[in-house]
């Protein structure tokens, strides 16, 4: 067996879900970086905490995280709530864990009842950002969506309205549109962006709703930086998210939207606020309540960060 390979990670889940005393461990965080080039041949990254591959029509071989606590039963169900901290050195974990610790003494001061909605310009996703806002944040939501702006550079403008908002506070962000593995709408807002925001006292929720922002796995660098969207917000310095929830693979609108609506339904109505219960269970409810969405979703939507985190909601 490979040092690579994830199944003594399985293994070890599956003894402790079963054997350990009652309740069954909850709680599963992994701390490492991934690299789907398993024996590095392409000299981007050590695989420090291997990954799951499996093979998606939309996309291809991507990575998935959620096969590791698939415990009870033959189906992609999860059975304990995952979260992972994609560092590659001390000094990344160092600045999560930072984060972290600060963000649990942040007091409630009225910017974590500003949700923030930034939509790309095609009207689907407008219309999924406006149905979500007016479900559960009339009054208190702000939507940047792209086709609003005009001009020489539209994106310039939008991204410079992205980081103020951002810097004044958002307890959640959702961003719905089209995306890669290190960017919104093209140009609209990269990794390298996030070293641009000021917020470190209002470390915002990410959610996005789009394609690959969360291919952790990737192996090469995408425009011009080695970390995914998702993971360049969660491990940047003092700045960026708090947590992230974002896909190792594509997806459609319809589906981003349902799985947006079990996550908010589970935080407003539910009381859900632990990142970890909130996007598990908000998974298996799309999947479950919707037969359109299929089981794919389970697998690569993958939460980054602690999944103990409990989300300051005022």
């Amino acid at each position: 067996m490979l040092k690579t390979d994830p199944r003594a990670i399985k293994d070890f889940l599956v003894y402790a879900y079963e054997n350990y005393n009652s309740p069954a461990p909850a709680y599963v965080a992994l701390v490492g970086d991934a690299n789907q080039d398993l024996l590095n041949e392409l000299g981007h990254g050590i695989n420090y905490i291997p990954t799951n591959l499996f093979y998606t029509s939309l996309l291809g071989i991507t990575a998935t995280d959620n096969d590791y606590v698939t415990i009870s039963g033959d189906d992609d169900f999860p059975d304990m709530f995952l979260g992972r901290m994609p560092v590659r050195s001390q000094m990344e974990l160092d600045a999560i864990v930072n984060k972290l610790s600060r963000y649990s003494q942040v007091p409630l001061d009225g910017w974590q009842q500003n949700v923030l909605f930034v939509t790309d310009n095609a009207p689907d996703f407008d219309e999924s950002a406006n149905q979500l806002i007016e479900k559960y944040f009339a009054g208190y939501a702000t939507q940047i969506n792209l086709s609003q702006y005009s001009g020489d550079d539209p994106k310039a403008s939008a991204k410079q309205d992205i980081i103020e908002h951002l810097n004044t506070g958002a307890l959640i962000t959702s961003y719905i549109g089209h995306g890669s593995v290190g960017n919104w709408a093209g140009q609209l807002f990269r990794s390298p962006d996030v070293d641009l925001l000021g917020n470190s006292d209002k470390l915002t929720f990410l959610m996005t709703l789009n394609c690959i922002n969360g291919w952790f796995s990737f192996y090469q660098a995408f425009d011009g930086h080695d970390d995914s969207l998702a993971e360049a917000f969660l491990k940047a310095d003092d700045k960026g998210a708090i947590g992230v929830w974002a896909p190792t693979g594509q997806g459609f609108t319809f589906e981003h939207e349902r799985l947006a609506e079990e996550f908010f339904r589970l935080l407003l109505q539910d009381g859900v606020t632990a990142v970890g219960p909130l996007t598990t269970q908000a998974k298996i409810a799309a999947v479950v309540n919707e037969p359109h969405i299929t089981s794919v979703n389970l697998k690569i939507f993958t939460l980054f960060g602690d999944p103990s985190l409990q989300l300051l909601l005022e």
